[in-house]
Formats: C-alpha cells, sequence, structure tokens
C-alpha cells in the first residue's frame, strides 16, 4: 500500500529519480519566488472539538442536523516555479517532493488540475505529465460511467456500480441470507435520490426495506437493531464508506509459508454470548486494514455454544456484503458480521481491563482454516488496541504489551551491523529449515512468533488458553507455531 505520510526530499523521487546521480549538478537553476514557497498554504482546518450528535429517533434524519467532524488533510505545499528543467534530484529545492498529500487519488479533476501547476513549476515535467495522461483517462472512464445517471453524484454512481455487482454475486450464491431485496431497493431509491450518501451516516435495512433515517453508526444500536430485527440475515448497514478494503497480505506458494508469518491468537465470541469464546489463530499483518475470519468460524462457535448449554445462540449481526481487495489485485465480495474480540494472557486474564471486549467489525471469507492458502487477518485491531513492538533481530516476532512499559526490557537490542533481513526461507534445499531459535527472553516460554507481554515485569507468558475450548477449527490451547 501506498504511504500517506509526508516524505523527506531524499526519499520522494520517482524510481527512475531514485537511479539518478545524486553528486552536485553543474547548472545553475533560479526560481521565481513566492512568499509562500516551502511553507503550507492557509487552508481551513477541521475544528479540534466537534459536538457529540444528538439523540434522535430512528424515523428523523441526521442530514442537516449534524455531521461528523472531517478528517484533517495536509494543507497545500507552494512550490517554486524553476527557470530551466529540473530533471536531476542533486537541483531540486529544499523539501521538493511529488506527491499530492493533500489531496486523495480519487479526487481526478483536483489531480488533473495539479498536474498542470506541476508541469507549469517546469520540476520532472515528464513524471507529471504521464500522471496527467493517467488522470484524464480515469476522467474519460468517470464521465462515460456517470453518462446514463444524470444528476447523480460521482459517490452515488460508484455505489450503482459495486450494488449491481454485489447483485450478480449473490445470484451466484443463492442468496442464503436474502440480501437481494434489500440491494434491489437501494438501486432503487439511489437512483431516485430518496438515498444519498451522507460523510458519517449511514441507514439500517431489513427485510428488503429501510428502517432508519440516515444517522451515525453505533456499533451497539447495530446490536439492538440486530435483536429486534433478526439481524443475522437479511439485514444490511449501508455507510458511507464504500472503497474496498484491503484484507489480505502478497504471499508466494512456493515459500514456507507455514513457518513465514507473524501468528498470534484472538479471542471471538458473539456480541453478548459470553459462553461460547474461542481462541482463533489469526496472522498479524500491518497492512490488513480489517479483522477477516471463515465462515467456518460462525458454525463453530454456535456448535460450542449449543454444546455447553443446549440452546442455540444468537448469531451476529449481518452488516452486509463488502468490497475486499485481495493480494493479486482481484476484488471479492465476503460478507460482514459484527463480532466481540479480546486478548487473554497466560493465565486466562484479559490483556486489557478497560473495555474487555470489543465489537469490531468482520469480513466472513467462505470456507474454513483448514484451506492451506487462506489465513485470518487481525486487521487493524491489535495496533489500535496495544502497544506493539518489532526488533530488527531476524526473528519476525511481534511484541504485544497493553501498558506502555516494559519495551525496553523485553524487545531485544540488536546491533546496527546485525541488522537486516533473514536468509530468504525459500524451498531451496541449500536453505536451512528451521532457523536457529532466537535467544529466549528470561522467563518467557520460547517458540511463538508472536509474543504476548504483560506490564509490571511479569515476564513474556506463553499465548492463551480458553477456558473449556474443546473444538473447532482454528482454536484450542495456544502452541508453539514454529516446528
Amino acid at each position: 500500500m501506498a504511504s500517506t505520510g509526508s516524505t523527506s526530499s531524499e526519499h520522494t523521487s520517482s524510481d527512475r529519480m531514485d537511479v539518478e546521480s545524486e553528486g552536485q549538478s553543474d547548472s545553475v537553476h533560479e526560481f521565481t519566488e513566492s512568499p509562500n514557497i516551502g511553507y503550507e498554504s492557509e487552508e481551513p482546518e477541521s475544528p479540534e472539538d466537534h459536538p457529540d450528535p444528538p439523540d434522535l429517533p430512528y424515523d428523523v434524519s441526521y442530514v442537516g442536523r449534524w455531521a461528523p467532524p472531517l478528517q484533517p488533510r495536509p494543507k497545500k505545499k507552494i512550490w517554486p516555479t524553476a527557470s530551466t528543467p529540473i530533471t536531476r534530484r542533486a537541483d531540486l529545492p529544499p523539501g521538493w517532493s511529488e506527491h499530492e498529500d493533500d489531496l486523495l487519488e480519487s479526487e481526478i479533476e483536483e489531480q488533473i488540475e495539479r498536474c498542470h501547476e506541476r508541469i507549469a513549476q517546469n520540476i520532472y515535467v515528464d513524471v507529471f505529465e504521464r500522471r496527467l495522461e493517467v488522470y484524464e483517462q480515469l476522467k474519460e472512464e468517470k464521465d462515460l460511467k456517470m453518462k446514463p445517471y444524470p444528476g447523480l453524484s460521482w459517490e452515488v454512481v460508484k455505489r450503482l456500480e459495486q450494488l449491481e455487482s454485489i447483485g450478480k454475486w449473490l445470484e451466484s450464491e443463492n442468496d442464503p441470507h436474502n440480501l437481494i431485496p434489500i440491494v434491489l431497493e437501494m438501486i432503487r431509491q439511489y437512483k431516485s435520490k430518496e438515498l444519498e450518501i451522507h460523510p458519517g451516516l449511514v441507514t439500517y435495512w431489513s427485510d428488503g426495506r429501510r428502517i432508519t433515517e440516515p444517522r451515525p453508526y453505533d456499533r451497539l444500536e447495530l446490536v439492538d437493531l440486530s435483536r429486534k430485527h433478526d439481524g443475522h440475515r437479511a439485514f444490511w448497514v449501508e455507510g458511507s464508506d464504500h472503497e474496498p478494503e484491503v484484507a489480505a497480505v502478497s504471499r508466494s506458494l512456493c515459500q514456507a509459508t507455514t513457518h513465514r508469518y507473524r501468528h498470534l491468537y484472538i479471542a471471538v465470541r458473539f456480541p453478548g454470548e459470553a459462553a461460547a469464546v474461542w481462541n482463533f489463530r489469526f496472522m498479524h499483518d500491518t497492512g490488513c486494514t480489517r479483522m477477516t475470519m471463515f465462515e467456518g468460524d460462525i458454525d463453530d462457535l454456535a456448535a460450542e455454544h449449543f454444546t455447553a448449554h443446549g440452546v442455540h445462540a444468537i448469531l451476529p449481526p449481518l452488516l452486509g456484503v463488502v468490497a475486499t481487495a485481495v493480494a493479486d489485485g482481484r476484488t471479492v465480495w465476503w460478507y460482514m458480521r459484527l463480532m466481540q474480540v479480546t486478548m487473554f494472557d497466560d493465565n486466562d486474564q484479559r490483556m486489557e481491563d478497560v473495555q474487555p471486549w470489543d465489537l469490531v467489525e468482520v469480513s466472513f471469507m467462505p470456507g474454513n482454516s483448514s484451506q492451506p492458502d487462506k489465513r485470518r487477518m487481525d486487521g487493524n485491531w491489535t495496533t489500535n488496541k496495544f502497544y506493539t513492538a518489532t526488533s530488527p533481530d531476524g526473528s519476525n516476532n511481534v511484541y504485544i504489551f497493553d501498558k506502555q512499559t516494559g519495551f525496553g526490557k523485553y524487545v531485544p537490542k540488536v546491533g546496527s551491523n546485525k541488522r537486516g533481513p533473514p536468509a530468504w526461507r525459500g524451498a531451496w534445499p541449500a536453505v536451512a529449515w528451521p532457523p536457529a531459535p532466537a535467544r529466549p527472553v528470561p522467563g518467557a516460554k520460547r517458540a511463538i512468533l508472536a509474543k504476548f507481554v504483560t506490564p509490571a515485569g511479569a515476564g513474556i507468558p506463553a499465548p492463551a488458553r480458553i477456558p473449556g475450548g474443546r473444538r473447532g477449527t482454528g482454536g484450542g490451547p495456544n502452541k508453539a507455531v514454529n516446528p
């Protein structure tokens, strides 16, 4: 994924720029000065304090009454204009970057206008001419798609295109959750402008009809509505963020995938159903933006609940079907549900005392964990919930803390001459596998790729066991990941 942060001038050039000489330039370039060169232009920022939404009934719209705070953006940078073309890094003005951090890639017209500005500045003109060609092609495609829908916004047209694809996918799957009536009604309402996209607001749908006006998304409210409307099926939350989430990491099947990735264990249950808890094995991937599990995991949790209590569990709320971007560039469709997750230490105690169980949106892949080329992904929950750390010791370990203590004590220190990627763990006979185990931390139980660290110097316990865990495709006691 592309970084969204600002980059220094030493690392901001395109791939072509990176291979050019970094020596001193023999040519002299003059710049047309501007009072704002190198400084951020004055653009309005979102207020830091934002009022909480009012408590309105389901049949009253929040549109015009409350809007969520806007996501702050970097301000536009003002760059000088060179008297002669600049094509070498050594000649760039200080702090220069080719990135447009204040614009979204999806803002096509704005990107085209910015390309013309950059070309006029006479700095790496060929880079921005190529970029301009790309966005002009995107503009043509956008105009072609919008032509059948006069009066509709580009966001609505893109959503209509998605919903039509979702409808076809549901038909191919025989629509097991009866979602096609909802999809068809949403398409009708978008086309008639009865339904519009309002950033930060969602509508709830059940059995082919809309049951609320636009309102802020609230997970507890979703659980309540789901229980009133049998929301484990024929239920949908239509929101404003429809860009495909990244849900898989790039991987090569010729490599030793069983040992190559970081794994950790996350306890999962249906919302409010404390009787059936299972410790599932997830892959920890910082590039994954949404937690993913298998549809078979729902069956395992439901069976665990019935085995323990002889009654059926209340199944988790269904939020609909979401677009998911996988590593090979495809966009696939997965069901999304609301689950509760937490993490346990070696003593079956939660890693975090505050808000012990989190409601999390989870995408569900078809099948179960017996498929060797698929893995559950922890999404961004782990890094949003805990403090995490890594060490450049080649072990690929990740250390997880629930307090901001222990980093210096438990994370190995490595000299600069020993840092760097480990030997390629491939399938070639000359590569020894498994590698020698990393030096264990004193008091820790070794042979896990994800280390769980508790505060107050308690050592690094082995991963958790869930009390009463007896069955499931990926649960049970935590085991050593390394062979």
